[in-house]
């Protein structure tokens, strides 16, 4: 299945919140996978098991030494801008002090 295609999958209910949270991002990349097992996620000759947080190229000897969903998308060529939420930013407003009459 080529990394652009669709449609979605959702996680199960009875997913670890490291599948969810995977499903849940490539969902929202647009990025299509194959869900092969319950613990596999397949996109192009990567596999990547969230739970473990491994990854694998097909027909290499092992898993790639870099583990978790950061890494897995580094070897897919995905960059992603996290943006912290709007909650954790600094209130300016409250740190400008009154001006004098």
């Amino acid at each position: 299945m080529s990394k652009y295609s669709t449609p979605k999958t959702l996680p199960r209910q009875d997913d670890p919140p490291a599948m969810v949270e995977a499903i849940t991002t490539l969902n929202e990349l647009g990025i299509g996978f194959d869900r092969c097992t319950h613990w596999q996620l397949k996109i192009d000759e990567w596999n990547f098991y969230p739970e473990r947080g491994t990854i694998y190229s097909d027909g290499a000897d092992g898993a790639e030494p870099k583990r978790g969903l950061e890494a897995f998308f580094t070897d897919l060529g995905v960059e992603r801008c996290v943006v912290p939420p709007a909650t954790s930013a600094p209130k300016l407003l409250t740190t400008i002090p009154p001006r004098s009459p």
